[in-house]
């Protein structure tokens, strides 16, 4: 599996208590055709348990996800917790986290960045607004990584029928 296929399995995790705006986020998913599979939360401890069962299987590398979605006002464990924990843990910290909330204040955005987050985003009021952000946080996270990582998002089918290296410097 090339690098960049492998990118475009990691898994996304989105947490947000609110059914209807699961529902929503699940559908402009799919219209947005990510590749990557997404997961869904109900709150940020379902998240952690998540978290903490991947870190007990012997290759949490394969399975731990690339970007996280969560909402900041959840029950039991909200998302400026789970962001806490996740960015303090020496294997989770690498994962990019974007907090994506109704919550406007610039207290939240302000601790949110604080605590180690890579993005704030405000849920919009319309679904084709919401269509636009689900891109927009993807994009930013994937060409990131592609930056990061010095991965080519190429098609990668020809490259490996030929069996020609592809080297980036």
């Amino acid at each position: 599996m090339s690098d960049y296929d492998a990118l475009m399995s990691l898994p996304i995790l989105v947490a947000d208590d609110d059914a209807d705006d699961r529902l929503l986020l699940k559908m402009a998913f799919a219209e947005q055709n990510i590749p990557n599979p997404v997961l869904f939360f109900k709150d940020g401890s379902e998240v952690t348990d998540y978290l903490y069962k991947l870190e007990s299987q012997s290759d949490i590398q394969k399975d731990l996800p690339g970007l996280m979605l969560l909402d900041v006002n959840m029950p039991r464990k909200n998302g400026l917790q789970v962001l806490k924990e996740v960015k303090t843990h020496p294997i989770w910290q690498q994962i990019c986290v974007c907090m994506f909330s109704t919550a406007r204040t610039e207290h939240y955005v302000s601790e949110a960045h604080q605590l180690g987050a890579d993005n704030y985003m405000v849920k919009p009021d319309s679904y084709d607004d919401l269509l636009e952000v689900i891109q927009s946080v993807y994009l930013t996270w994937l060409n990131s990584v592609l930056v990061s990582k010095k991965i080519h998002p190429c098609s990668m089918d020809s490259v490996e029928k030929e069996n020609t290296p592809v080297t980036h410097k």
